[in-house]
């Protein structure tokens, strides 16, 4: 995949993520296993051949996260930050559950294709759930 920086870097997919890739290329009329190099992964709507361009995708996230906004039961200040939303949150949604499941933070370094561990860093959050369980293992039977 060509990355931000224009760098080219690979990145493994767990077995259900290729699977629907596989059928999304399916769906678009192409035989993943024999596409070639230059197949984009994400396909213009109307020339499945041409890739989707950033802008494309960049208002259909903005769009769908809208719609899903406006139809929540979020509290009006919740709603305002996540109307915030952009793509760039994917990236640390990924990071996020990444460390959340106990992946290596190496790995999750080159996944991001970062060069500093402390890039990477900034990408996920400590969820308070996440926290608190690791408080009670550490702590929970020490007793006073």
């Amino acid at each position: 995949m060509i990355a931000k920086g224009s760098k080219a870097r690979e990145v493994p997919l767990p077995k259900g993520a290729l699977q629907a890739t596989r059928e999304y290329f399916t769906a678009r009329g192409i035989d993943f296993d024999s596409a070639p190099p230059e197949t984009p992964l994400l396909g213009s709507l109307r020339d499945s051949t041409r890739p989707l361009t950033y802008s494309s995708l960049y208002e259909t996230f903005t769009r769908f996260v809208r719609r899903a906004v406006e139809r929540s039961s979020l509290e009006p200040d919740q709603q305002g930050a996540a109307m915030k939303a952009s793509l760039h949150w994917l990236r640390h949604t990924h990071a996020t559950r990444f460390a959340e499941r106990g992946g290596d933070l190496d790995v999750l370094q080159a996944n991001l294709g970062h060069s500093d561990p402390r890039t990477s860093a900034h990408h996920y959050r400590t969820q308070i759930e996440r926290r608190q369980a690791q408080v009670e293992k550490v702590f929970g039977d020490a007793g006073p």
